[in-house]
């Protein structure tokens, strides 16, 4: 694996070296001080992975992120912050992040994040095309709605549906899906309960939660949970179809 490492902090880049070595199996690696040769170097080579700290000198990474996504690249990009507003990190999975890691965090905390990133960019690169997918709401309209924006704007064959978290839950375990749309408020079973349910089973079948909560605290908590991303409702479909292909790496 082959990873690139941005933080002004020689220390910083020193630790996150750590865990991509001893725990990531990273066998090559490149460093930038800061945003801007992080851009640059992200332009002329390829990597597996990018880890990018947040509060940097010349361009923030976030800022760094953008640019980076605006090449079009696929690579995994987690983002590494000490910053505890929650606003943050939303930021940031808006911006194109594929994960984020807060410091001070401990290397198999670290390791653990990582490894879920490659496992999900892996999977997607032997998929390469979405055939399968889950939608769960309770509502027969936003079903409708979001299978509709899943065959006509992604491309996805076929789009199953479930009106329950208990059943959305029971089809996850059952079935091979390459992605998996969960509303959060739904009877028998909330769709974050569905999540941490899949996740506790091993399953890796990227999830996107689709909400109208709009608390940052509950959008992290759904990532916390094993989300891979968030929409809220009512979502614009346009930005909705571009984090279902972010996700997806189409």
């Amino acid at each position: 694996m082959k990873a690139l490492i941005v933080d002004d902090s020689l220390v910083g880049r020193r630790a996150m070296l750590g865990v991509l070595q001893h725990y990531c199996e990273c066998d090559e690696n490149v460093q930038a001080a800061d945003g801007e040769e992080a851009v640059k170097i992200a332009s002329d080579e390829p990597f597996d992975l990018i880890v990018m700290d947040w509060n940097m000198p010349k361009m923030l990474g976030i800022d760094a992120l953008r640019a980076i996504r605006a090449l079009d690249t696929k690579t995994p990009i987690v983002m590494v912050t000490g910053e505890k507003e929650r606003e943050r990190v939303v930021e940031g999975f808006d911006a194109g992040a594929s994960d984020y890691i807060v410091k001070p965090y401990s290397p198999q905390q670290a390791a653990e994040k990582i490894h879920k990133v490659m496992l999900h960019a892996q999977d997607r690169r032997r998929a390469k095309k979405a055939e399968k997918a889950l939608v769960a709401d309770d509502s027969g309209v936003i079903r409708r709605l979001l299978t509709g924006m899943l065959t006509e704007r992604c491309g996805v064959k076929e789009v199953e549906e479930a009106a329950d978290g208990a059943v959305a839950l029971q089809a996850a375990l059952a079935n091979k899906y390459d992605l998996i749309l969960l509303d959060w408020n739904m009877p028998e079973m909330n769709g974050i309960d569905v999540v941490r349910a899949i996740r506790k089973k091993n399953v890796t079948t990227p999830v996107i939660m689709v909400t109208s909560e709009k608390e940052a605290s509950r959008v992290i908590e759904a990532l916390d949970a094993g989300a891979d991303n968030y929409v809220t409702n009512p979502f614009e479909p346009d930005k909705l179809s571009q984090k279902i292909k972010r996700v997806l790496q189409l």
